[in-house]
């Protein structure tokens, strides 16, 4: 045991490329179930813009609805569909890479702040924090679903800045703060990350003014060439969206921020710290409710806020005379607050695995290495690396299994879309097709004919003929799906086979709506009654059952067809 620590500390703690290397060979082996998995969802709709729309309106993102100023990020897609196109392969390596740098560069930046402060063992403190998050379940939709390569690069940026930030106090060379700037100028038109990096900045220049001894010129000059210019370009940002969308609200829009109430936004933080700690997201249904119920009361976020007060208290009044571990975890504790503030205007998922679990992507990082570096200061040093590789084995167990899912589902989608039959003379209606597989994402539906979209962008031939979805429904299973009765020459009742996965449309739950070709009228959450506008020859109907379609016999009108 004691060799492979001392080859840990000696060969790759200290070189970053080797533990670069480990980190991405982790991910590669752990994520390999998963690697064709991520072509889903919103995928679909930025591959239609990439390919069918000029390179300016897709910087621009001209032809979607979210108010954003994503154009770096719309140039890094770009530039990277030129090289690898519509590979699957070639987008997981990417997410994959990415990755591994964000938990290398978090390292470095973590690991220079315990030796800075003369923390001791501060290599594999930081080694420990990284490696949970390397390997935790909520950062699956992250690394597999191709549309949340925002999230990757948005946080690479923040700590791009964090950085040479640092690297600017300890050698106080101009490059650091120039090189930045230029990235905090492109991270203004990335993911909103950004809006809380002058201040993550600003308290590391608050931990190495007042908690490593340097002199007073530490923090007026991280103010003056880091702070200041990144507000100044905030400030700009700011303005231009106001200027362009006539709001202040970017991505998610005026009505979710404000219409929320204290409860809603208090109560996030908890449940997120109940996810990530204690793995809630893998719990009951049930359990989970429960626990949303306590954080939501009021006893619960007083005690829960009066906490944080007296760590901040503690913080601003006794931060000088703190000990080094202690000094470490103070900052930590500033970053996590910031990077877990910023998402609290978001929706809050409480339903099934994965969706939205994004959204952990900014503080998690931070979260791990503040929980390893107060683990780490317990006297029963043994006992507390033993239960440390467990919960990092956990953690692990639950990843490979939402890798499972994610190959499972994939295999489905794939079975589906490949065997769509083209009949360009028929108008081919899909009954049911899945949402999601136990929460993780696969195609739904959606006004434009989400399906034929999706195939027509990675299967050839195209089809030629209409194709569309009715509605989608969760599986929860791998054999999943729905029976069909038809009641007359123009009716027929859909109903789902099992409980608890009930109907979507775009993206929310079903509702009665009508086209050129159909009406529905949803019956309950099991299942809804379509009417046919058209002679019932003129179509080809189908639903899921598993991975399969089966089609519709008109021609039987008293038992289900299954």
């Amino acid at each position: 045991m004691n060799r492979i620590s001392a080859l840990l500390q000696d060969s790759i703690l200290r070189k970053k490329g080797y533990l670069y290397a480990l980190y991405w060979i982790i991910l590669f082996i752990l994520y390999l179930p998963a690697a064709k998995a991520g072509f889903v969802k919103d995928f679909t709709g930025w591959l239609a813009d990439l390919r069918e729309s000029s390179f300016i309106d897709h910087i621009n993102r001209s032809h979607f609805t979210v108010h954003s100023l994503y154009q770096f990020t719309q140039f890094c897609t770009w530039l990277l569909y030129q090289f690898v196109g519509a590979n699957p392969w070639g987008w997981h390596l990417i997410h994959v890479s990415m990755h591994a740098l964000n938990c290398t560069l978090l390292y470095a930046i973590v690991s220079g702040l315990c030796t800075d402060t003369g923390l001791k063992n501060g290599n594999w403190i930081a080694f420990g924090g990284t490696l949970l998050f390397c390997v935790s379940p909520y950062v699956s939709e992250v690394i597999v679903w191709e549309s949340a390569f925002h999230f990757l690069l948005g946080l690479f940026l923040l700590l791009v800045i964090l950085y040479q930030a640092q690297q600017f106090i300890r050698t106080g060379k101009a490059k650091h703060a120039l090189i930045a700037g230029f990235v905090f100028l492109l991270s203004t038109f990335s993911i909103e990350l950004f809006y809380v990096t002058p201040w993550m900045v600003l308290s590391l220049g608050f931990f190495y003014s007042l908690g490593t001894g340097r002199d007073k010129s530490t923090l007026r000059r991280i103010i003056l060439f880091f702070v200041l210019p990144e507000l100044l370009l905030f400030g700009v940002n700011l303005a231009v969206f106001r200027l362009m969308y006539g709001t202040w609200f970017a991505h998610i829009g005026q009505d979710v921020v404000i219409k929320q109430d204290f409860i809603s936004y208090g109560s996030k933080p908890l449940k997120y710290l109940f996810h990530v700690l204690l793995l809630g997201r893998f719990r009951s249904h049930e359990f989970r409710a429960k626990i949303y119920a306590i954080c939501e009361m009021k006893a619960t976020l007083a005690i829960f806020y009066g906490a944080i007060v007296v760590c901040c208290s503690l913080i601003l009044f006794r931060f000088r005379k703190m000990a080094p571990a202690y000094k470490t975890a103070s900052l930590l504790f500033v970053w996590t607050c910031f990077t877990m503030g910023i998402i609290t205007p978001l929706w809050f998922n409480d339903l099934l695995l994965v969706q939205f679990d994004r959204y952990n992507y900014f503080y998690l990082g931070f979260l791990f290495l503040l929980l390893v570096t107060l683990l780490a200061q317990i006297p029963f040093r043994k006992t507390v690396g033993v239960l440390l590789l467990i919960f990092i084995g956990v953690n692990v167990g639950y990843t490979g299994l939402l890798n499972y899912y994610w190959w499972r589902s994939e295999k489905i989608g794939d079975n589906l879309m490949k065997t769509i039959p083209d009949q360009p003379e028929k108008i081919v209606l899909l009954l049911t097709v899945p949402e999601s597989y136990k929460g993780i994402p696969m195609v739904g539906t959606d006004w434009g004919n989400e399906v034929k979209l999706w195939h027509n962008l990675l299967v050839q031939p195209p089809l030629k003929g209409p194709v569309m979805e009715v509605y989608s429904f969760n599986m929860n299973g791998s054999k999943d799906g729905a029976h069909v009765n038809v009641e007359n020459d123009s009716t027929l009742l859909v109903a789902l086979n099992q409980d608890a996965t009930w109907l979507w449309f775009n993206c929310i739950g079903a509702s009665n709506y009508e086209n050129e070709y159909y009406r529905t009228e949803i019956k309950g959450s099991w299942g809804y009654e379509i009417t046919l506008k058209r002679k019932m020859d003129d179509y080809i109907l189908l639903f899921q059952n598993g991975n399969s379609w089966k089609k519709v016999n008109p021609a039987i009108k008293v038992e289900s067809q299954y």
